[in-house]
């Protein structure tokens, strides 16, 4: 950069910056993911990774989702180069949502985003994208001036890994629910 000036030096070195700024941010897009608002062209692949976790939530076929994606104040996922990693679904109290234990919050918690499910997919496990996901709707939350998160975990039958990553995020137990042969753990984690 010899013989230019100080000016051109600065202007030379911001678009370098710029360069290098878009250059990491298309390798972590690539690496980590993107969250995005989910659209009904990732439907197919919600439910597929549904369908894969359904042990640890309720079925969901295309019309139960059409419900829940319009009652759902967040409806995010995580586009890895085109794939679907990941899904997180939330409500807002007093949505149009009848789910059981969010009837329960609903009932008896002031003002709250009731995380419904989150669903990584196997080939995407171990990249921390529960935890960005998780990231992504507290600071949803927050924006939206909710005082709380909220959410359930199975105890019965036991689901411990799932306690270890919400106690690892704040959350709290506040109660248990008994429905048939399944229990769940009332989690919240204030805001």
């Amino acid at each position: 950069m010899c013989g230019l000036s100080s000016q051109s030096r600065r202007t030379i070195a911001k678009r370098l910056t710029k360069a290098h700024e878009i250059c990491v941010d298309a390798v972590m897009k690539q690496e980590f993911g993107q969250i995005r608002d989910a659209t009904r062209a990732d439907w197919p692949a919600v439910l597929v990774l549904n369908a894969e976790s359904v042990q640890h939530l309720s079925p969901m076929d295309e019309a139960r989702l059409g419900d829940l994606a319009a009652a759902a104040c967040y409806f995010r996922v995580v586009d890895m180069n085109g794939a679907i990693a990941g899904f997180l679904m939330a409500f807002r109290k007093g949505a149009a949502y009848d789910g059981q234990i969010f009837r329960l919050f609903n009932e008896r918690a002031t003002d709250f985003v009731y995380i419904d499910r989150i669903v990584v997919g196997s080939d995407f496990r171990g990249r921390h994208i529960a935890s960005r996901l998780y990231d992504d709707v507290a600071g949803f939350a927050r924006e939206s001036e909710a005082e709380t998160l909220t959410c359930e975990v199975n105890v019965v039958p036991p689901n411990p890994a799932s306690m270890r990553f919400h106690a690892q995020h704040g959350f709290h137990e506040i109660g248990r629910h008994k429905a048939g042969e399944k229990t769940v753990a009332l989690l919240a984690r204030e805001l």
